[in-house]
């Protein structure tokens, strides 16, 4: 179960125009109260507390990683983790700087950011006063030269990274927001895989890698993306507002800790199963084989895209051997989830159906599906071609069968995969892929 969200600011959060969109801002709202949120930027808490106030997070409760973990505080201020740049380090970086002048170096203390060049004794400034980052700005070629140019006592004395490709940033030795997430966990008395931590930048690399789930924007560079379990739509699409709906308001789950009670819903979703050890389980159980085909399903919509507009509703004819059409409304509201479905044994005049009523097919997939049943559980694997295979179970009459959630996934060997209750579009979102356009009828 997710308790807390680590966001970047800076690429993440924020759009291009350094702003929280209303509907990121709406989603965290309402998740709040339900799991923390933690900004960890490469910013001043200064800078980063405007956000905090929009987002209504200024309390004893929450908590900020400012200065690339340098600075750990509640957002009232009250400091866990305040390590500032020690004095030989900060000389050794002077010395660096005085080298390369002709770039912008800017300092960084508890609530200021000053251009080097607006410091007149800047030895004195050094020594009197708590420089928790320093920042290269310049164009990224010659941001590129520097790093190649550092010596190895700079390597060896500082935390180096990137929060963006057009600079260098400076924190002390061993200070990255792995550690102070690491330090807030343990006071907070949560592990990391109940975490989530959204980033774009070098700098969030590490975090990304030791969350539960690690999401990269889809800004992000390669490297990065390569270095997440999900990646979300930009900073400039809301990406993170889009991610933590599908992740937490729609009550996915990273592991087998879900509360299957918390759903109206009989459908469970366990996604990339391997099928040829997942068919041996099954008879091993004594389930029985009862479909074995591909199915062709076609979604359906007006020329102005009514039904995919209006997220609650979804029309689909399927045809399994027989022809299935399933009218869905309040897709997205499990508690209010409703829907009509009937069979029919003739595509051709199912279509012309729709069709003379303004609908027509926007998406038509060929997807296999190989089903089971153990005495009233159903089973049904699905191979889409743009995913992973995943098996979907009707939990329904579990207890009557004798089992539990948990238990049946043991003996499945599906322990440790990843358990969702969603539809297949959404699946694919997972992935990255949009349903509606890699399926999209021609």
């Amino acid at each position: 179960m997710i308790k807390i969200v680590i966001l970047d600011l800076d690429g993440t959060l924020l759009n291009s125009k350094k702003e929280i969109t209303e509907y990121n801002c709406a989603i965290i709202k309402k998740l709040k109260n339900k799991v923390k949120f933690v900004l960890a930027s490469a910013r001043s808490f200064i800078r980063i507390k405007p956000y905090l106030e929009k987002l209504d997070l200024i309390n004893d409760e929450n908590y900020t990683i400012a200065f690339n973990g340098s600075l750990v505080l509640n957002n009232n201020e009250q400091v866990i983790l305040d390590e500032e740049i020690d004095i030989s380090s900060k000389k050794l970086l002077y010395n660096f700087v005085q080298q390369h002048l002709d770039v912008d170096w800017f300092y960084y203390t508890y609530d200021e950011m000053i251009n080097n060049k607006d410091i007149n004794d800047v030895v004195s400034f050094l020594n009197n006063n708590k420089i928790y980052k320093v920042v290269c700005v310049a164009h990224i070629n010659t941001i590129n030269t520097l790093r190649n140019n550092l010596s190895d006592d700079l390597v060896q004395m500082f935390s180096i990274t990137s929060s963006e490709s057009n600079r260098i940033e400076f924190v002390q030795k061993g200070n990255n927001k792995v550690k102070s997430i690491q330090i807030l966990l343990n006071k907070l008395n949560i592990c990391k895989e109940e975490m989530i931590a959204i980033g774009d930048g070098e700098n969030d690399i590490e975090m990304i890698k030791y969350a539960g789930i690690g999401i990269a924007m889809d800004n992000a560079s390669k490297t990065v993306k390569e270095s997440s379990d999900l990646v979300t739509t930009s900073n400039d699409a809301d990406g993170v507002g889009k991610i933590l709906d599908q992740l937490l308001i729609e009550k996915i789950r990273s592991d087998n800790m879900m509360d299957i009670n918390e759903y109206k819903e009989h459908e469970i979703k366990v996604l990339d199963v391997d099928i040829e050890n997942l068919k041996s389980k099954l008879e091993q159980l004594g389930a029985k084989k009862v479909y074995d085909d591909t199915r062709t399903i076609i979604a359906l919509d007006t020329p102005d895209r009514y039904f995919l507009t209006k997220k609650d509703k979804l029309i689909r004819v399927t045809d399994e051997g027989s022809i299935k059409v399933t009218m869905h409304v309040n897709q997205s509201t499990p508690e209010k989830k409703a829907g009509i479905k009937f069979k029919t044994s003739r595509l051709k005049e199912t279509m012309d159906f729709f069709h003379e009523m303004g609908l027509d097919a926007i998406t038509k997939v060929s997807a296999p599906r190989i089903s089971y049943e153990l005495g009233k559980i159903d089973f049904d694997i699905d191979q889409f071609p743009a995913i992973p295979p995943f098996l979907e179970i009707d939990i329904e009459y579990l207890k009557e069968e004798g089992y539990s959630v948990d238990e049946l996934l043991k003996k499945l060997e599906l322990a440790n995969n990843k358990v969702v209750v969603m539809g297949t579009e959404d699946i694919h979102k997972l992935y990255g892929i949009d349903y509606f356009e890699v399926y999209k009828s021609l």
